[in-house]
Formats: C-alpha cells, sequence, structure tokens
C-alpha cells in the first residue's frame, strides 16, 4: 500500500475551495475572500508529511516561520494528539496501525489458519509499531517548540499550556510497548482494538484467537 501524499491533501483543498466560491456563488455575495481561499490551500498543504530520521518522527515539511497562526494551528492539530491527552494518543495510534496493516485484518477475518510464522510475524510487528510510538511522541515533543516559531509570546504559552503532554504521552506508549511485548498473540490483537474499536470487529474469525 502506498499514500498519495499530497495528491490527497490538494485535491481536498480545490474541492474545499469549489465549495466556498459555490456558497459565494449561491448567497449572490462574496463570503470568502482570495485570502480565504489561500488559507485553505496552505492549511491542507502543510498536513502533507515527512520524516526527520534523526527525530524518528513524522514533520511537517510546509510549515515554516512565514505559516500564518491559522496555519501553524491546524498543523499542530493534525499531529497533535502526543501533545494533548495520553488516551487520545494510544488510540490514534492502535487506529493507524489498523488502517494501514490491511493485511493483519484480512488474516484475522479469513477461514484460512493463520501459521504460526505468521502470527510471530505479526506480534513483532505490533511490537515494533508500540515502541515507534514512543520515539515519534518524543520526537514532537523535542520539534514542539521549534514549530512554534516566531510566534508571540502570549500565543506561544498558550500552545505550551494546550500540548503540555508530550512526556506524559512517551511514558504511556512505553508503558504499552512493554506490555504487549509479554502478551500472547491473542492479546496483543485485543490490545490494537481489533475487537473492541475497530468497526469491522464483527468479520474477525475467533478461532485464529484460540490457539
Amino acid at each position: 500500500m502506498k499514500r498519495l501524499g499530497g495528491y490527497n491533501e490538494e485535491t481536498s483543498a480545490f474541492e474545499t475551495i469549489g465549495d466556498m466560491r459555490k456558497i459565494n456563488s449561491d448567497l449572490g455575495k462574496e463570503i470568502f475572500t482570495s485570502e480565504d481561499e489561500h488559507i485553505c490551500f496552505e492549511a491542507y498543504g502543510v498536513t502533507i508529511p515527512g520524516f526527520s530520521l534523526e527525530n524518528k518522527t513524522v514533520i511537517q515539511p510546509r510549515l515554516n516561520k512565514d505559516s500564518s497562526l491559522i496555519v501553524r494551528l491546524i498543523a499542530f492539530s493534525d499531529l497533535g494528539s502526543s501533545g494533548l491527552l495520553p488516551p487520545g494518543y494510544l488510540k490514534d495510534g492502535n487506529n493507524l496501525f489498523r488502517e494501514e496493516q490491511l493485511d493483519i485484518f484480512r488474516k484475522l477475518s479469513g477461514k484460512s489458519p493463520i501459521t504460526s510464522e505468521e502470527r510471530e510475524d505479526i506480534s513483532e510487528r505490533i511490537v515494533s509499531w508500540s515502541h515507534s510510538q514512543v520515539d515519534f511522541a518524543l520526537g514532537r515533543g523535542k520539534l514542539f517548540e521549534q514549530e512554534l516559531g516566531d510566534l508571540p509570546e502570549k500565543v506561544k504559552n498558550a500552545l505550551r499550556k494546550r500540548f503540555s503532554a508530550f512526556s506524559a504521552s512517551t511514558d504511556a506508549s512505553l508503558n504499552v510497548a512493554q506490555a504487549r511485548e509479554k502478551m500472547a498473540f491473542a492479546e496483543k490483537i485485543y490490545s490494537l482494538g481489533y475487537l473492541t474499536s475497530d468497526t469491522r470487529s464483527r468479520f474477525i474469525n475467533q478461532a485464529h484467537l484460540l490457539t
């Protein structure tokens, strides 16, 4: 599976701008200005992700010192769950794992038995992902101050207060990663939310979790 990085965000921006122009046309007056359209396009663009090998976390290459406050806030919201509340960050990580590891769901919902080799592979991927979530939160915490840029100090302090849970999320994700190292296969699957949070949970073949 390959993400259409950039294409998805730009397509969404053009669709939103189209809606803005339609609203103007339907109402017969300018509600959304060309400046609003520019902010919209910039805001979608800033969520196009990159990756920092140094900090082991996702970054937003288009975020820069000239980014407006609105755009910066959207950027923080896009990657900021680790700075908000640890439970939300852990849930987001579980959701993203299930979303990206499509072959695991196919195996869990299929009729064919899951081999011991496949179980081992899935278990290793779960543990590896869980530890990557530790690095992600730690890296986001390191980069946050840098990404505040030259915003007014009053604004910086407000954002620091709002996004103050990076350390707590790092600790929480480390606890989860270490716990999953000791879990049985079925416990790992349950921990990732396949049976409790996934909207497709009814399709999972329970027999795969018995052995």
